[in-house]
């Protein structure tokens, strides 16, 4: 099984994506910001290969991050090009992948993110503002998708159940 592990800065991802493995003997990837590569699909093909070949696998960040983030702080440059997307989204498919949007409220990862901003990838108020509702926006990832807010009362057990089925 492959779960993907997305959303904004504060939301909770590492901390997820670290219960996750650990609840499911499954290896953990975290993926930066690879500031300077023009080009990073290779990065994420690696884990996802791994998941089709039987390895249980969470990501904590993947391809459906670029655009976000580019948008919010690279002047619009997403380093996923639409092909390498198709393929990530095809080959993920096919290891039974879930993607899991941490989306709790805005000010909740709000004061997460402002707590550790000195060591965080986006720097500036709207630019968390932007991530956030970008990611709120979100309507059609080709993916399985559920939206884990973790301030809802039961929120892990709903999400534990939904996954490990």
């Amino acid at each position: 099984m492959l779960i993907i592990v997305e959303g904004p800065d504060g939301a909770g991802k590492s901390t997820l994506a670290r219960e996750l493995a650990d609840a499911s003997g499954s290896t953990m990837f975290h993926y930066g910001a690879y500031l300077g590569e023009p080009v990073i699909a290779p990065h994420y093909f690696g884990a996802v290969c791994r998941a089709l070949h039987g390895e249980d696998v969470v990501m904590d960040r993947s391809w459906y991050s670029e655009p976000i983030y580019g948008a919010a702080c690279r002047g619009g440059a997403d380093r996923v090009s639409a092909a390498e997307l198709r393929a990530l989204e095809l080959v993920a498919a096919e290891a039974r992948a879930v993607v899991v949007l941490c989306l709790p409220p805005f000010e909740v990862c709000r004061e997460a993110w402002a707590a550790r901003r000195d060591r965080e990838y986006v720097r500036l108020d709207a630019q968390m503002r932007t991530v956030y509702d970008l990611y709120a926006g979100v309507r059609g990832w080709a993916l399985d998708t559920c939206v884990y807010d973790r301030t809802s009362p039961g929120a892990r057990l709903r999400l534990a159940a939904r996954l490990f089925r």
